[in-house]
């Protein structure tokens, strides 16, 4: 079985977990179902790579190009103090970086941020309340 029918973002399994803001030059944003961190978005590549340092120099700093607007746009809609970025992909390889908004007196502030998803205590909201997120996000990035 190939990489490709294997990945979570490959496969719609991600769709349980995430709603699709907008495609940028070479990623699709997501902003993920549990926000405990209010705006907390996925950045996927649309290739399939595990590794950053796969990615060609142009595609690299157009991933990058991408990661910074969304990182941008989330910062000025959240009025964020500072913005935490992830890459891990021990489980799901596929390469995403997790933009999460960060504030000051807030959880895990001076710490990175932390997933809850499974702990129980998982902040969801209502679809009204993610539309809504999702329409002021885009219009930042337009």
């Amino acid at each position: 079985m190939s990489d490709t029918q294997t990945c979570f973002y490959c496969t719609d399994e991600y769709k349980g977990y995430m709603k699709e803001i907008c495609k940028l030059e070479v990623s699709t944003v997501y902003l993920n179902n549990e926000q405990e961190y209010l705006g907390r978005c996925t950045v996927v590549l649309n290739d399939h790579k595990t590794e950053l340092f796969q990615l060609e120099e142009e595609l690299r700093g157009k991933y990058m190009r991408d990661v910074a607007r969304v990182a941008a746009a989330l910062k000025q809609e959240f009025a964020a103090d500072k913005m935490n970025y992830a890459v891990y992909g021990d489980i799901d390889s596929h390469l995403h970086f997790h933009v999460v908004p960060k504030h000051k007196h807030s959880k895990n502030w001076g710490w990175p941020f932390e997933l809850t998803a499974g702990e129980g205590n998982e902040k969801f909201l209502t679809n009204e309340e993610y539309q809504s997120i999702i329409e002021r996000i885009v219009q930042h990035l337009r």
